[in-house]
């Protein structure tokens, strides 16, 4: 199964350039008695070293662009206040994704979501970025309709899972305990998943 190039996003977009991870932000916002630096520059490290990833995760989840943005910015409004309030969390990375996976959540189960469609037209042309020829673009762009085509037929919950389990690298019982599922819940609809993709891009292993 095809997966995104180095450097880029699931959907071949560049990331954006990032500014060196301050660890100290991390270990002080796990442990109330460590130094930590003053709060805008604590926002502004996990913001900058986490959006991009956290916009990404909700266009898989979403399969729309500015509903993703909308959720995103939800996201890192609900970081600003956690951090104002003072609140710790073990790792504000997970923390991150359990809150954008939930807002995508709620945001489907609004009722005006059914009206709108789950996958999303290609609107950015990979040449100009990438240095890619045209011939080079539009097999490119293929290749991302095609995949984004196939993931759209997964589940809500399947593209749940798959997300944690396979892009960010959770291990199934962190899946099965931010989702509140059973390990062998989480085994199952993955396991459908990946046959459903395998079957949509014509992998038969």
């Amino acid at each position: 199964m095809a997966t995104q190039s180095p450097g880029r996003d699931f959907y071949g977009q560049p990331f954006r350039p990032l500014v060196r991870w301050d660890h100290r932000v991390e270990r002080a916002m796990m442990d109330p008695t460590s130094p930590m630096p003053d709060q805008p520059d604590v926002y502004s490290e996990l913001f900058q070293h986490h959006y991009d990833r956290i916009l990404s995760l909700c266009r898989l989840l979403l399969g729309d662009r500015d509903l993703a943005e909308e959720v995103c910015q939800d996201v890192f409004l609900k970081l600003h206040v956690a951090l104002t309030e003072k609140r710790h969390a073990p790792s504000w990375e997970r923390w991150l994704t359990r809150v954008a996976v939930n807002g995508c959540r709620d945001l489907r189960r609004r009722r005006w979501w059914k009206s709108r469609r789950a996958t999303e037209a290609i609107e950015d042309h990979p040449a100009a970025a990438s240095g890619m020829n045209p011939e080079q673009a539009a097999t490119a762009a293929a290749e991302q309709r095609r995949i984004r085509a196939a993931f759209g037929k997964l589940s809500a919950r399947q593209r749940e899972i798959f997300v944690l389990r396979h892009l960010e690298e959770w291990t199934t019982a962190e899946v099965a305990e931010a989702l509140s599922l059973d390990p062998g819940t989480v085994k199952r609809h993955l396991f459908r998943a990946v046959a459903k993709l395998r079957r949509a891009l014509g992998e038969n292993r």
